[in-house]
């Protein structure tokens, strides 16, 4: 028992510690600088951080969430990013164990999470991170044997993801963002067509959601623009980790069976 809870806690720590350059991936892309340099800083005083002030959560907790140097206050976002980092990974281990496809899926989890915050926060879906998680997707699927799924299902998932997107971006005159075009495209290079189904359906009722309890609590307005990006994050992961249960769900509540 004590093994496994150790290979557990090892999983959580390595997620956190990705979790931490994805904070400055979320930091810095936005603002199109370099990932690797400078290395990070205070962004009250801008004096390098040590090794001590970036150990994933227990800096920000040791240190009061604020910069040792200055006293400037350190959001608790960033704790927060590496602490469901963590908790993903986790979650990628417990449903693929150690396998080639787990390590496909960090890195397809990585550029989500990404993705989740950057658009959240600046309405933005970089081709940065689209362009090369699509060409991973692809990439994996041609890998004997095929580690999620097979070719010519991502790729036909790749067309539809995308193809369905650009229609409503071409119906709704500019509706859907270029960047929610190729985020569904990439989703399709992943998960195939019948998952990828699944993912757009939840995304779509999560939107939704989302949007009539904003308008409710009148944080935002009928007009004002929602980001989709994080709905379709969402809708992935669940499908990710829960699709098997979700669709033996449907099988039985219709009647049907594929």
């Amino acid at each position: 028992m004590m093994p496994f809870i150790s290979f557990l806690i090892f999983i959580f720590i390595f997620g956190t510690l990705v979790g931490s350059f994805l904070n400055v991936c979320i930091y810095r892309l936005p603002r199109k600088e370099s990932i690797v340099f400078p290395r990070s800083r205070c962004p009250s005083c801008y004096r390098t951080l040590g090794f001590f002030d970036l150990i994933p959560i227990f800096s920000h907790l040791f240190l009061k969430g604020r910069c040792r140097y200055c006293g400037g206050k350190i959001s608790p976002f960033y704790s927060l990013v590496e602490a469901l980092t963590g908790i993903i990974f986790l979650l990628v281990v417990f449903n693929f164990g150690l396998s080639l496809s787990a390590l496909a899926l960090v890195v397809f989890s990585s550029l989500l999470i990404i993705i989740f915050f950057i658009d959240l926060k600046h309405k933005i879906i970089p081709n940065t991170l689209t362009y090369p998680g699509i060409v991973f997707g692809l990439g994996v699927s041609l890998l004997p044997p095929p580690l999620l799924v097979k070719f010519l299902d991502s790729l036909f998932a790749l067309i539809l993801g995308g193809g369905f997107f650009l229609l409503i971006a071409f119906v709704s005159r500019g509706g859907m963002g270029g960047g929610d075009i190729k985020l569904a495209g990439m989703m399709g290079a992943y998960l195939g067509c019948k998952d990828l189904i699944l993912a757009l359906f939840l995304s779509f009722a999560l939107g939704a959601l989302a949007g009539l309890f904003l308008i409710l609590l009148k944080v935002k307005s009928r007009k004002d623009y929602l980001p989709f990006g994080p709905s379709l994050v969402v809708g992935t992961f669940l499908v990710l980790f829960w699709g098997e249960e979700l669709w033996q769900w449907y099988y039985q509540m219709s009647g049907l069976r594929f």
